[in-house]
């Protein structure tokens, strides 16, 4: 999904990790482990201030 401005693309993968990737910077990317198991979904507030994230570890994640 991407963050309210639209210049960051967060993405969760199968290694239990998120990559919010910049767009306009492509080199620049924020990389952390999230949880125990894949990160199977995600979403960002309205407002853009947190990012949820969900697992096959039955958690969600609220990033701020």
């Amino acid at each position: 999904c991407f963050s309210k401005s639209g210049r960051l693309l967060f993405a969760g993968y199968e290694d239990n990790k998120c990559i919010a990737w910049d767009i306009v910077n492509p080199g620049d990317k924020k990389e952390w482990d999230a949880h125990e198991s894949r990160v199977s979904c995600m979403g960002v507030t309205l407002n853009g201030k947190a990012l949820c994230t969900g697992s096959w570890d039955n958690c969600l994640k609220i990033w701020i």
